[in-house]
Order: C-alpha cells, then structure tokens, then sequence
C-alpha cells in the first residue's frame, strides 16, 4: 500500500483484504523489504484473524545476493513460518539472457536456503502507454519469455508473477481523474504481443469528448489485425464484434479494462498450462 492512513479505523491493507473477504475473494496481503512497520503489523494481524500467510515482494536491490539483510530483517518481524509465505522475486523491467541467468541462479539459491510455499517470478514489462499513437501498436510480452525459459531451467516448480495489462509503477496516478484528458484505449493480449488499440478522445474539455464512440474506429482496425482472435477467441472477441454490430455498447475505460483484463488471463492461463 502507499499509505498507512486508516480508513474507516483500519489500516488500509486490512481494510483491503476483509472487504474482498465480504465479496468471497481470496486475498493475500503483501509486504517488502521497504515496507512501514504499520503494513507489517497489517500482514501479522490478517494472518492471526484467517491464517491467510502472506506475500514477500522482492525487488532487485532486495534480492539475497544482492542485500541478504533485507529479506532476513523482514522474516524476522513477520510472525509466520516459512511454508505459510508466497515469495515474489521481481527483475522489474529487466529481459533478455542476462535478466534470465541472474533470475535462474536467485530461484535455485533462495529454494536451497528456504522452504517457501512458493516461488514466482515476474518481470514488469507491460508498456508505458505515454504517447502511443492512434490505431494499432503492438508491443512484445517479454515477461512472458523470460519465465518460460526461467520455469524450464530451474530446480523447482515456480509461478508466474503476472501484471496482467497494468504496469506495476503506474498504479497511483496521482491525479484527479476528472482533470484528465482520456484516450479510448483496449488493451489487446496475444500469444506473442500486446495490441493497443487506440481511438479518439473518451473525456476531454472543449467539446472534445467522444464518449465510448471513440474506441469504435480503434476495434475496425484491431479486428483488421492478423492477430485477431489469435491463439483463440474470448468473450472479450465476441463483445468487440457485438459492439461492432451495434449490439453491445462500446462502454468506458472501465468496460475496456475488464475485457482486457479478461482476454489477458484466458490467454496467459492457456499458456502456462500447455
């Protein structure tokens, strides 16, 4: 979290995880090396209240051989044993061989030392969307390729620390979305690539603002793609042509998320499973 300031008399992370309890979601809280010590405290009391473990996040610069102290300090103020933690070793943007060596090495070095109930890695890798251009962009899902050959070669069984269409330091804005000039923008997953479709102005001053209309010329040109529908169709497909026809609304950026957020997980699922 980046605060600690309570919400409703609780400390946010809590807040977070018993409101997706409320709602029948699995949540478990995280913490890093650089977490406050109100965020651990959160962690440690979540786990006494649902036994719910937690998750480690480790940058780089927190990796054992790089700072050993910085996940041993952090161990030693949570309450839980090893096999009730879910670690997360991040390369941040990092890819390519160099980026999948030191990964290999770090996953079989912290399995040997430690007895996790699990090892993920993940690679922020989703594109910053600054000044993306209109139509159809595509952008290689690198995460993706450095944990395939990653998961091939190392000693142990480890997960996939996925992103999804998000970039993980663009989380918190830290604007008021209604001084906002926003894009039409769906975010398109592949086997290979993300697509960006991007039309006109959604919200804008001016009489600028299209509404939804202006994802519309962005999903002609997305179906026109080669990699249309590519491994497989989704839901997410079938509302794009449904909006296409004039049958489903074109919605809003919350409508575009969910779709692709929703392609983004069938696809990755089938991937990693096959």
């Amino acid at each position: 979290m980046d605060s600690d300031d309570a919400i409703f008399g609780q400390h946010p992370l809590r807040w977070l995880v018993e409101q997706a309890r409320m709602r029948e979601l699995d949540a478990t809280p995280v913490v890093a090396p650089e977490s406050s010590m109100e965020h651990v405290g959160a962690v440690n009391d979540l786990d006494a209240a649902y036994a719910s473990g937690a998750g480690v996040r480790l940058q780089p610069r927190s990796w054992p051989s790089v700072d050993r102290a910085a996940l041993d300090g952090l161990l030693e103020v949570l309450v839980m044993a090893e096999p009730d933690i879910d670690l997360f070793l991040e390369l941040g943007e990092s890819s390519g061989p160099i980026a999948e060596r030191a990964a290999i090495a770090e996953v079989n070095a912290v399995a040997a030392a430690h007895d996790f109930r699990s090892i993920s890695v993940g690679v922020s890798a989703f594109p910053d969307l600054a000044g993306v251009a209109r139509g159809v962009s595509e952008f290689s899902r690198s995460d993706l390729e450095v944990f395939l050959t990653v998961r091939d070669e190392v000693n142990v069984e480890i997960g996939f620390a996925d992103t999804a269409i998000q970039r993980a330091d663009q989380v918190d804005l830290g604007v008021d979305p209604k001084l906002l000039t926003i894009s039409a923008v769906l975010r398109y997953t592949t086997a290979d690539h993300w697509l960006i479709a991007k039309g006109g102005l959604f919200k804008a001053s001016g009489g600028r603002s299209e509404g939804g209309a202006a994802l519309v010329p962005a999903l002609d040109l997305l179906v026109g793609h080669s990699e249309y529908r590519t491994p497989f169709g989704t839901e997410a497909d079938d509302w794009i042509d449904q909006v296409r026809a004039s049958s489903a609304s074109p919605g809003n950026p919350q409508t575009w998320r969910k779709w692709g957020t929703l392609r983004h997980l069938r696809v990755t699922a089938s991937q990693l499973a096959t």
